[in-house]
């Protein structure tokens, strides 16, 4: 049985290599396996989880600043789940169970046990699950973001009964569950073969298709073309567009600065931050086409378990893209808007102030006891002593 699965596994290799025997020239020129492993631990040992640390610091702080702020303004309640789901993203893209496989020059579970190796195949899809649905999530709240400025800017008399807190809290929820619903279900599409690999003179354990993948070809094809317009079609075309339109209408109303009220003036500073939001996002999914755009240098994790070595840097260095885009959130919300600047500098002095007087409060305390001390305090014999002589 092992040697059979063992002949499958290396029969789907086979396949993959030769499908396309000129590009895979190309590519075994260009990257071997050593490099390959090498630049992958560069990333995911280094590169990557010291972006997600900043990330998951950076966006922390931002839910505090916006929780200072209250949720009663519908941009908060986007910009609060955005940067929710931007750390759990973080987090899962730089699980364990996946780097412990993806940087393993067998590309699996090498020196584990089965056991162990299906405890860790179980944590990976679900870490999976979780990096891509909040990952759509964190792509799809940008046009979100649009849209609300949109009816902001052109419907400011009714903008606050047609986008209201409770509505937005609803989309969100719908937003979240659309997301896991697409990328719950396929975690049972892998499985875990652990057999004995006669090229590395050892067992080890793999991750590949489950029988019940093959069985669902049809459902294979619909996630993958509704993932496609989820996250590279509609939404960037829709916040590239609406962006414009923004644009536009900003330097429409800073040209009449003069005639306008500071509510507006705080409306258009918001404008401008929310609009720097939606375009690091949109460079963010021009890099993410370039599966559609050239599918030899790259792979997805749904549809195809053997990649080639250039394949598997080059989903790596994407999805380095998304952690950035992920990353620099808090840079903008600070950066570009004054409220949320002067509430990020309150909350370390006020910090830092209730430090220094508790400090101050516990040198004063510590000198009053010390007072008190030497009042009641006893000669030493020694001192009597010496008095006596």
């Amino acid at each position: 049985m092992d040697q059979c699965n063992m002949s499958c596994h290396e029969g789907d290799q086979n396949f993959l290599e030769t499908s396309n025997a000129s590009c895979e020239v190309v590519q075994a020129d260009l990257l071997d396996t050593s490099t390959a492993r090498l630049i992958m631990k560069i990333l995911m040992y280094g590169v990557t989880p010291a972006i997600g640390i900043l990330g998951v610091v950076g966006n922390t702080l931002s839910i505090l600043i916006i929780k200072k702020h209250g949720f009663k303004k519908c941009s908060n309640v986007l910009l609060l789940s955005l940067a929710i789901a931007d750390i759990v993203f973080l987090v899962a893209f730089n699980s364990i169970p996946k780097i412990i496989y993806e940087t393993s020059y067998v590309r699996g579970y090498d020196g584990f046990s089965e056991e162990e190796s299906w405890v860790l195949i179980v944590f990976y899809s679900i870490f999976m699950s979780l990096d891509f649905s909040s990952s759509l999530v964190s792509l799809l709240m940008p046009m979100c973001i649009t849209l609300e400025r949109l009816i902001v800017i052109f419907l400011p008399l009714h903008a606050f009964r047609i986008v209201t807190p409770k509505r937005t809290w609803c989309v969100v929820i719908i937003l979240v569950l659309y997301s896991l619903s697409l990328f719950v279900y396929p975690m049972a599409w892998f499985e875990l073969h652990y057999v004995w690999d006669p090229k590395y003179n050892r067992t080890i354990g793999y991750r590949e298709f489950s029988s019940l993948r093959a069985r669902d070809g049809h459902i294979v094809s619909t996630i993958d073309e509704i993932s496609i317009y989820s996250i590279v079609v509609v939404p960037p075309l829709f916040t590239v567009v609406g962006c414009i339109i923004i644009f536009i209408k900003v330097k429409i109303v800073s040209m009449k600065r003069k005639q306008m009220t500071s509510k507006e003036v705080s409306t258009n500073r918001t404008t401008k931050m929310l609009l720097a939001v939606c375009a690091v996002y949109t460079v963010t999914c021009a890099i993410l086409t370039i599966p559609i755009n050239i599918p030899v240098i790259s792979y997805g994790p749904f549809s195809e378990v053997h990649p080639s070595n250039i394949a598997i840097v080059m989903y790596q260095v994407m999805n380095l893209a998304i952690c950035i885009n992920s990353s620099c959130n808090f840079i903008i919300y600070v950066g570009l808007n004054k409220t949320f600047r002067k509430t990020f500098y309150q909350i370390f002095s006020s910090k830092s102030a209730s430090y220094r007087a508790t400090s101050k409060q516990g040198k004063n305390l510590t000198n009053s006891v010390s007072v008190n001390e030497n009042m009641f305090k006893l000669p030493n014999p020694v001192d009597i002593d010496d008095d006596q002589d």
